[in-house]
């Protein structure tokens, strides 16, 4: 008997708190102030297909769309024999003009190929040119992501 008490007050205890939840939703436009407004979340994919596709990822772009997703995430290496080197950047000329006018965001996930040469310093000035390139497209440097070297595995 016990735990039916105790499942019918955990019960109540969240149909309450659900109740008060959706009346503080609903009494917001009279003027209560319930809290920051949460941006709605946005999901994408992590896929460097657009970003090598001749099209320059347009039919990608349209796939997301019909899946409700808006973001994509691309890789971009760096190569610690030719340090200041955008490798990609033709690639990345092509597709991120067609991702920002699809509405598509785009975010780079930036590492070192060569993990035994990573050079701390070397690694950031590159990130920081690749930060300025790209944002002729609308990436904004806080979406560009160091991951720093990658390790070999043993």
């Amino acid at each position: 008997m016990t735990r039916f008490a105790a499942a019918s007050a955990l019960v109540a205890v969240l149909v309450a708190c659900v109740a008060t939840s959706a009346g503080a939703r609903s009494t917001a436009g009279a003027g209560v102030r319930v809290g920051p407004a949460m941006p709605a979340i946005a999901w994408g994919v992590a896929d460097d297909a657009s970003k090598y596709a001749d099209d320059g990822g347009a039919w990608f772009y349209n796939e997301l769309k019909g899946a409700s997703l808006t973001q994509n995430r691309w890789t971009l290496a760096w190569d610690s024999s030719n340090p200041l080197a955008i490798n990609e950047l033709p690639f990345l000329e092509r597709a991120a003009p067609k991702a920002q006018a699809a509405g598509v965001h785009i975010l780079l996930s930036l590492y070192s190929t060569k993990a035994s040469e990573h050079d701390p310093a070397a690694f950031c000035a590159w990130a920081a040119k690749v930060a300025q390139t790209v944002s002729v497209w609308g990436i904004p440097p806080a979406t560009t992501l160091c991951t720093g070297p990658t390790r070999p595995r043993t």
